[in-house]
């Protein structure tokens, strides 16, 4: 049930970036945390350093999209 609300997220996430909001940044690091947990807790310890680096670049992401933002 966890990993089905992981991929919810991700596919919001992948909506709200279609629709260009910086939100899709923010629920895409949620859902990569998420996952690292979830990986970690089976042990599968290259797919959660993968989903770590997908944290570091949806922070990074959300970061440079707010700084863009027209004001």
């Amino acid at each position: 049930m966890f990993e089905w609300f992981l991929t919810a997220l991700s596919l919001i996430g992948s909506w709200l970036n279609i629709k260009k909001k910086v939100a899709s940044w923010i629920i895409w690091a949620i859902a990569n945390a998420g996952w690292i947990v979830s990986f970690s807790m089976k042990g599968m310890t290259a797919e959660a350093t993968l989903f770590a680096v997908y944290l570091v670049l949806s922070i990074y992401g959300a970061i440079k999209w707010m700084k863009a933002e027209p004001k």
